[in-house]
């Protein structure tokens, strides 16, 4: 059979690039500078034309995209994977899924639940997440 993969490859590069940028994470790297480094680590791995982008549910600020943001308008990574805030105030949360369509000849993907398991990981470990704001859904 085909060799197992560690996971997807933009979640793998998202997960790279905010290891190798340490403290610039919180709060001031921009997105645009995430994804620039995510474009660096899948070109480095011979996947240059492979195209990323990154998404966030909820609105960052007024007038920012986040692919290509409008003059004067920058989103940092910090608005969309705030840390944890003091206890008592209420805690960002994720739904991670992670689908690996096993019953799915043809279909089957290889690393989608160590994606949710490395996400979940990062989120509570480097942006202190309580567990329970994380919730995860697996096949």
């Amino acid at each position: 059979g085909a060799p197992r993969s560690k996971g997807g490859l933009c979640t793998q590069s998202l997960l790279h690039a905010l290891h190798g940028a340490g403290s610039k994470v919180a709060p001031g790297m921009t997105l645009e500078a995430l994804l620039s480094d995510m474009h660096g680590v899948v070109a480095s791995n011979g996947c240059a034309e492979v195209v990323l982008s990154l998404r966030a549910s909820r609105r960052l600020s007024p007038s920012c995209a986040l692919f290509g943001p409008a003059a004067g308008a920058t989103a940092l990574v910090g608005d969309a994977l705030p840390r944890a805030p003091p206890s008592g105030e209420p805690s960002p949360k994720a739904l991670l899924i992670g689908i690996c369509y096993r019953d799915m000849p043809g279909w089957q993907l290889q690393g989608a639940w160590n994606d949710v398991n490395d996400l979940r990981s990062w989120l509570t470990s480097q942006l202190r997440w309580p567990p329970g704001a994380v919730r995860v859904l697996m096949d």
